[in-house]
């Protein structure tokens, strides 16, 4: 069976960004289960596995287009800590804000200045390249099995 739609991968995988740094090796120990494009990673992993078969190896990178997107700065703010829903601790620290429509974003604290925190609402490899390896070591049917995954 290759991997596709409709079906589950488990599989190894690291990823670096474009100097080579190992950004996730997580999944190098212990392998990830998921259903193909269920939005756990971005498009240009999907496409690069697609068709692959369990015992397969890959090494591919993909550019921020297809990974988390460009960095945009307009996503990094300035609050005051008080409007915070706990004062920040760390640098690293993730707060999920509302908007005035009332939807949620995630933001990292970037750091203090004061009594304010700067934040910053892009993923973490927003902007970068991404170089995956990946073995995969199983491909089946999602059937009822799409229903048990996290």
């Amino acid at each position: 069976m290759r991997v596709g739609p409709g079906t589950v991968v488990t599989a190894n995988v690291v990823a670096e960004d474009g100097d080579g740094e190992v950004v996730d090796d997580l999944y190098r120990r212990t392998p990830v289960k998921f259903v193909f494009a269920d939005g756990r990673f971005p498009k240009g992993f999907m496409e690069a596995l697609s068709g692959l078969s369990a015992g397969e190896e890959k090494r591919f990178t993909i550019g921020p287009d297809k990974a988390y997107g460009s960095y945009d700065p307009a996503l990094v703010i300035r609050v005051s800590a008080s409007e915070l829903p706990h004062p920040p601790r760390s640098q690293g620290e993730l707060y999920k804000l509302r908007n005035e429509a009332g939807e949620g974003k995630i933001y990292r604290v970037l750091g203090f200045t004061g009594d304010s925190v700067r934040l910053d609402g892009n993923h973490p490899l927003a902007g970068k390249s991404l170089t995956f390896s990946v073995k995969v070591l199983d491909v089946a049917w999602a059937g009822r099995e799409r229903e048990m995954l996290p």
